[in-house]
């Protein structure tokens, strides 16, 4: 993965507080899905961060969800409600 990634693992919770558990190495299968995750969100926080509403759409083109069950002018019509849903909490992109 990424090595910026952010990732989920289990923990151990005790009075000494929470111990992350290592699970090593991912099967190639889930690390490929994974990376293609990681990808589309660092693609989507560039877009956020350069106000650049393209990148966004791209990142969610990419989504393996998204792209499995909308039709690339769904998306782009999803995006844009999103903006403008949005829009006060996304001043750089006004």
């Amino acid at each position: 993965l990424p090595w910026d990634a952010c990732v989920e693992v289990p923990i151990h919770a005790s009075q000494n507080g929470l111990e992350a558990v290592r699970v090593g190495a991912l099967p190639p299968q889930l690390a490929m899905l994974n990376r293609q995750n990681a990808d589309c969100h660092n693609l989507a926080i560039e877009g956020y961060f350069a106000g650049d509403r393209r990148k966004i759409y791209h990142a969610i083109c990419y989504d393996p969800l998204t792209a499995s069950v909308l039709s690339l002018a769904e998306i782009k019509a999803m995006v844009d409600e999103m903006f403008e849903a949005e829009k006060e909490w996304l001043p750089n992109f006004n």
